[in-house]
């Protein structure tokens, strides 16, 4: 809300800069964005709607469980206030604290509430239609899942009323007015700007488990998740739903099996969410049962909708629809009173483990970062090396992007749900010259960028619990009023690169402050994770003129599955050497430094290891560690280069 009003609406410029991002892609509610826009002079700084809007997903909850028996024609005391409280503790609904865009989930039964409605009697399909129109819109505007499985239950409709009224032109006509607005409200919000980085890999992984149906309560705790991601599967349904849907099976079957006769179209709905959410990898716990592969166009929409495991939503509703339904369709209030008091008791002890998180994260004390405030306020940028695209960590990116957005400073980089980062655009950022009062951050386990030396020459750099970083302009007084009380950063803490150098990268060693693609430092030493890592020299100047001998003492992730390991070793992006491996034990690797490279960078040397094939324990179903494993480095020793060294330099078998 901080910045200007730009075209497309939810276009901003203070993230991601300089190219920018669309706050729909945030998680940030564009819809509550818009509305409160207009009053941004008059709010507060630091305003936000979450809070709010928390209260209003309740509140609308509530609502539209109300709307949803009503359109089914349960209008008794005792089915709304049965709704309502099922619909509150809904698992689904309690598992997303945390995702405010998420807990909108009143949209859902709102839209199943039309649906009902609008099959009642053939007058009322254009009211009806033009109600989905908006709840289309809306939804879009808070969270795009929303907006597509609410346009699953507007496509039942439409399927429905021509099945039951045969009118097909007024389903087609409706249906091209309502593409048509949505069209419009795409293109005017900036959705379809994004081209070929609206989709994102994954589906197949954040997807539903067969048995989330019947996981994640306090009766049944088992935590399933096969996949890695199948969390955003949660798709619980509860015990008490459970025994609602049980009663309902034993006494009403006729009425069950009766259904998607009476709602064909629905019940097509219904099998193609599952079968989404299911995704083409179905697993039964750990157990993997199906996998087949996607053709174009369904890869697409997979794609675009890759955390396949949340399209259950709609059938998770619509179950706790048919389970109430059975339940009062028995004649005896008394037994219908009992029986929902049992159904909604066991569901509200069944879902009290995940109200007890809802509690704890909620009643977390605030954390203040006033130095860190402070300091954002008084310049006129942050800039984060690496980006979140080039690295850096989502707990770092965010707080950054919390704190500038605070106060409405641009920022280099965001978390954004899609995307594409500007990655020569981010490098010269931190080119000298740099600008004058913006914020630059530096983490301590990176490469950092030349310019960092310039910073700390001119003694604009400090040390801080984020990495080191420096404001170009400043001296010592305008830390001293504008910023944290850090200590200043005198000298590159890098090694240098000198005859006898050791670096030992074991926890009794050498403390590596510069060093990327690293995982945790083991008492012999550290895993590469990924396909690359790198550490940094410091070269001084009398380096150059000599080629230097770097031994290095390694161990390869070799095993029976993954027999073979290759690497390539760079120098400030020239490759000098390969190295292969097809044993595990430890061995000593010799590469030759030529010293014109290392003056490409003049006083940083780039180390480099590209690993061309790492895999993960997990993987290869070893254990569950999920690291991407290639090359333990103990130590590194350099030497200045001689013949009897060149002889030595091998490839490793």
């Amino acid at each position: 809300m901080a910045d200007k009003w730009r075209f497309p609406f939810l276009e901003t410029k203070l993230l991601n800069a300089p190219e920018g991002a669309n706050i729909a892609f945030t998680d940030s509610i564009p819809l509550a964005a818009l509305v409160l826009k207009p009053f941004r002079h008059w709010l507060p700084i630091g305003f936000h709607y979450f809070g709010a809007w928390h209260a209003i997903a309740y509140i609308l909850q509530a609502v539209a469980a109300v709307f949803l028996v009503r359109a089914v024609g349960q209008r008794s005391l005792i089915a709304t206030l049965a709704a309502v409280c099922l619909a509150l503790i809904q698992p689904a609904l309690l598992n997303r604290i945390g995702h405010t865009a998420l807990l909108t989930q009143g949209y859902l039964m709102l839209g199943l509430g039309l649906y009902f409605l609008g099959l009642k009697a053939c007058e009322r399909f254009k009211p009806i239609a033009l109600y989905f129109t908006f709840l289309l819109s809306v939804a879009l505007l808070t969270h795009p899942y929303l907006f597509a499985m609410v346009g699953t239950l507007y496509m039942a409709f439409l399927g429905d009323y021509f099945i039951r009224f045969r009118h097909w032109k007024p389903c087609v006509i409706a249906l091209a007015g309502s593409v048509t607005i949505i069209i419009a409200v795409l293109a005017m919000c900036g959705y379809l700007g994004l081209g070929k980085n609206v989709g994102a890999p994954g589906y197949g992984i954040s997807s539903m488990n067969l048995l989330s149906p019947f996981d994640g309560g306090r009766l049944t705790p088992k935590d399933i998740d096969a996949t890695g991601g199948q969390r955003e599967g949660f798709n619980y349904l509860g015990i008490g739903l459970i025994v609602a849907l049980v009663i309902t099976g034993i006494l009403h079957w006729r009425w069950l099996l009766h259904l998607p006769r009476r709602y064909p179209a629905l019940t097509g709905i219904v099998c193609l969410l599952t079968i989404f959410a299911l995704s083409n990898k179905v697993f039964f716990g750990s157990k993997e049962l199906i996998h087949y592969d996607l053709f174009y166009p369904i890869q697409v929409i997979c794609d675009i909708f890759c955390v396949s495991g949340r399209m259950f939503w709609p059938v998770g509703y619509l179950l706790m629809l048919v389970g109430l339904l059975g339940v009062l369709r028995n004649r005896n209030h008394v037994m219908v009173a009992l029986s929902l008091l049992l159904v909604i008791g066991v569901q509200y002890y069944d879902t009290g483990f995940l109200r007890k998180s809802i509690h704890a994260v909620v009643t977390q004390p605030a954390v203040a970062h006033r130095e860190w405030e402070k300091l954002v306020q008084s310049v006129g940028g942050v800039n984060l090396y690496p980006t979140l695209g080039g690295g850096r960590s989502i707990k770092s990116t965010v707080f950054f992007q919390g704190i500038a957005a605070k106060y409405g400073r641009p920022l280099n980089t965001a978390f954004l749900a899609r995307g594409k980062e500007d990655g020569a655009a981010k490098q010269a950022i931190f080119q000298v010259p740099l600008i004058a009062k913006n914020l630059y951050v530096v983490p301590k386990r990176s490469i950092p960028p030349p310019s960092i030396l310039t910073a700390i020459d001119h003694n604009w750099c400090r040390k801080s619990d984020q990495g080191i970083i420096y404001v170009p302009g400043s001296d010592y007084e305008w830390w001293e009023k504008h910023g944290p009380m850090f200590p200043p950063l005198k000298k590159f803490d890098v090694p240098s690169l000198a005859q006898g150098l050791v670096i030992d990268m074991s926890t009794h060693g050498n403390d590596i402050i510069f060093s990327d693609g690293f995982s945790n430092t083991e008492s012999w030493g550290q895993w590469t994770d990924g396909k690359w890592a790198a550490l940094a020299l410091n070269v001084p100047r009398q380096a150059w003129t000599n080629s230097w001998q770097m031994e290095v003492t390694t161990q390869a992730f070799v095993v029976p599955t993954h027999p073979a390991l290759t690497v390539e070793v760079r120098i400030n992006g020239e490759k000098i050497t390969e190295w292969k491996f097809t044993n595990a034990s430890q061995q000593k690797c010799v590469a030759t430094i030529p010293g014109y490279l290392l003056k490409k960078d003049k006083k940083l040397a780039l180390i480099e290891f590209s690993i061309l094939n790492p895999v993960s324990p997990k993987a290869l179903g070893l254990n569950q560690d999920p690291r991407e494993l290639g090359l333990g480095l103990s130590k590194l020793t350099f030497s200045q280069f001689s013949e009897s060294a060149a002889e030595r330099t091998r490839e490793v078998q």
